[in-house]
């Protein structure tokens, strides 16, 4: 079994883009593959400065994967095809 991946969404009520990318993290989501930890910018203060701007922001170990609009084609690159 491979591990599991936890990643924090930098995300926004009310973001269109964020509820887009929820969607495409879905299926990861639901065959175990990830963890998501949702981070609202207002609550932690260098989140805020950092991404204010550029949200949603998908973080694994604070290294950012992707922000802003993007696609299955760029989840996929990133995390690999959602398990079965």
């Amino acid at each position: 079994m491979s591990r599991v991946r936890r990643l924090e969404l930098v995300s926004r009520q009310d973001c269109e883009l964020c509820s887009e990318l929820l969607v495409l993290l879905e299926p990861y989501l639901r065959g175990g593959a990830i963890v998501l930890d949702m981070v609202e910018p207002e609550d932690r203060p260098a989140a805020l400065e950092r991404y204010q701007w550029r949200i949603p922001v998908l973080l694994e170990d604070g290294r950012e994967l992707m922000w802003g609009r993007v696609d299955a084609a760029e989840v996929t690159a990133a995390l690999g095809e959602p398990p079965a």
